[in-house]
């Protein structure tokens, strides 16, 4: 179960004249830092999928944060997970999170997964192998990547 503690945060300041480097404000379940993860811009929300802690341990956690209220959720996750990477590459099209390739120190993966985050309730989410060099797949998947 996720359980959260809400932070109260200031309205957003009024846009400056020049660009500059600022810490964001956040609430919600802290994890610990990462690096060789991927982070993605569906809508408003900001989803950050896998990496490697410092000891380089990979990871296949999704994590999502809502740029409107500043807070950190932990969804739960289903289907066909893909596997512990650092190093892959993430896009979005039509809130759904295509995740292509990555892997460990060890071993590195062809495969491209869907996240359909429009399907987004409760915390749950499902995750689905949508292109294996070794499985089948509908002429119509391939037709975004061109």
């Amino acid at each position: 179960e996720y359980t959260s503690t809400f932070v109260t945060v200031p309205h957003d300041p009024p846009a400056p004249t020049t660009m500059y480097w600022s810490r964001t404000p956040f609430g919600g379940r802290p994890f610990k830092g990462i690096r060789a993860h991927s982070t993605t811009l569906v809508g408003s929300d900001i989803w950050l999928f896998g990496g490697c802690d410092i000891r380089g341990t990979c990871s296949n956690q999704v994590w999502k944060y809502d740029t409107d209220t500043y807070h950190w959720i932990k969804p739960k996750c289903f289907g066909d997970l893909p596997p512990p990477t650092r190093a892959h590459s993430s896009t979005a099209y039509d809130k759904r999170l295509f995740i292509f390739g990555g892997g460990t120190q060890a071993q590195y993966y062809d495969t491209t997964y869907l996240l359909d985050t429009r399907a987004y309730s409760s915390c749950f989410l499902s995750f689905r192998l949508i292109f294996s060099r070794f499985s089948l797949v509908p002429a119509n998947f391939l037709s975004i990547f061109k």
